[in-house]
């Protein structure tokens, strides 16, 4: 009789267990897909925001530990405006890859553009950036591998300018003292 109760007992205890265990990751816990339409636009606002909510708390952590920091932004071949003819195939063939019904390169020209103005518009961040997506505007030579990253030559050329503005930096603090 104890037997009897207690197989009934772990029979009863142990089975919705066992069905959990069957069907827990197929249905319980699958994720529900929602399908949302945004443009280009909207997201691209919706990064930069996040973005520059993101170097807000930098700034105040940065302040509160008396640090300096700087962001930069970085070069991008669509800013570009001097073409090489890889850098023309390389904007050839992202523009014909879609993500979501747009193109990668009018996304990043809109991304730069939002984030860039909701830079000018954050009083506190305005010594605490540089735009540097058009460094590289007027350079008829080969910079960039592909849109957002580049080769040797333009490292070299971006970590020059990258320096003397922490070094022309460094003078005006180092003057204040």
């Amino acid at each position: 009789s104890f037997y009897s109760k207690l197989s009934l007992f772990l029979f009863l205890f142990l089975f919705p267990l066992i069905i959990m265990k069957n069907y827990s990751k197929k249905i319980i816990f699958k994720p529900k897909k929602k399908i949302i339409i945004q443009t280009p636009k909207q997201i691209a606002s919706f990064l930069a925001y996040r973005v520059i909510s993101n170097l807000k708390i930098i700034n105040k952590i940065s302040t509160d530990n008396k640090a300096k920091y700087h962001f930069i932004l970085q070069p991008l071949l669509f800013a570009s405006t001097n073409k090489t003819k890889l850098d023309k195939k390389i904007i050839n063939y992202v523009g014909n890859t879609k993500y979501q019904s747009f193109d990668y390169a009018n996304f990043c020209i809109e991304y730069y553009n939002y984030l860039l103005l909701g830079l000018k518009q954050e009083n506190e961040m305005l010594n605490n950036y540089s735009d540097f997506s058009d460094i590289f505007k007027n350079v008829n030579n080969q910079r960039f591998v592909d849109p957002v990253h580049f080769g040797s030559i333009g490292q070299s050329e971006c970590a020059k300018i990258i320096g003397d503005k922490l070094i022309s930096q460094e003078k005006k603090t180092n003057n204040k003292l």
